[in-house]
């Protein structure tokens, strides 16, 4: 009968284990969920201050061509 008892406990050990890894896993994913939330929030400040600064500084110019006397074929 000593191995039926062995085998509880280890069952109940796993089971414990299980429990265990299962709540650590919810927590881990609530970190998760909130560092996303909190980049996304970043990401849309930021294309805002790139918003603002594209306006106040115009549209971006396109560099001159070294060597203007080449011709277009």
């Amino acid at each position: 009968m000593q191995l039926m008892e062995d085998l509880r406990e280890k069952i109940k050990a796993l089971e414990n284990e299980k429990a265990n890894l299962l709540a650590e896993i919810a927590e881990l994913r609530k970190k998760a969920e909130a560092k996303v939330s909190r980049l996304e929030g970043e990401i849309a400040e930021l294309k805002k201050e790139r918003e603002a600064l594209t306006g106040l500084l115009g549209p971006p110019r396109k560099p001159k061509e070294k060597g203007g006397s080449e011709e277009a074929e």
